[in-house]
C-alpha cells in the first residue's frame, strides 16, 4: 500500500465507491507491535492516518 519497508498493510478493505481502500498499518520497527487504521485515496495516492487503534476495518453505509 505504501513504500514503508517497516509497515505491515492488512485486511485490505475497499470503499462501496471504489474511492478509497481502508487498512491496518503494523509498524514493524516499533514494539510491542500496534495498529492503526489508514486511508488511501485511490485516484491522488493521498495517505491518511485515522488515528483510530483497532484493527479489521469495515466499512459501515447507511
Amino acid at each position: 500500500m505504501t513504500n514503508d519497508v517497516d509497515a505491515l498493510h492488512g485486511s485490505l478493505n475497499w470503499s462501496p465507491d471504489g474511492k478509497y481502500i481502508l487498512y491496518d498499518l503494523y509498524q514493524l520497527d516499533v514494539f510491542p507491535f500496534s495498529s492503526t487504521l489508514q486511508i488511501i485515496e485511490i485516484d491522488s495516492g493521498e495517505v491518511a492516518n485515522l488515528e483510530i487503534k483497532g484493527f479489521n476495518p469495515q466499512w459501515l453505509w447507511k
